[in-house]
């Protein structure tokens, strides 16, 4: 069974990765499932470590690109206060104690 960090580093399944990459909408609900679901975690491997920091590193790329004038990607409904949820989300990555390899 995949997971929700498996989901979004493969931009399926309604993942926020997904709605951001394919839809070009910031997704709240999506969003906010991801960081409950890294929340809940009791452990994490290596790999699973870097795929958050794969989807974390694809997350800000896409803002970048919003604000790009060359890029001709733009963002849905980016809340105004995008940076909190990156922040959030690096929060909630960094918290993480338990590694287990």
């Amino acid at each position: 069974m995949e997971s929700i960090i498996d989901d979004n580093v493969n931009a399926e399944n309604k993942s926020f990765l997904y709605f951001l990459h394919e839809e070009n909408k910031f997704d709240k609900k999506s969003f906010l499932d991801l960081c409950d679901y890294i929340q809940a975690l009791d452990s994490i491997t290596v790999l699973e470590l870097r795929k958050l920091y794969f989807i974390q590193n694809q997350i800000i790329k896409h803002i970048v690109y919003h604000f790009d004038k060359n890029d001709m990607s733009k963002i849905s409904n980016l809340p105004s206060n995008y940076w909190e949820y990156i922040e959030r989300l690096d929060i909630i990555i960094n918290s993480l104690k338990h590694i287990t390899i």
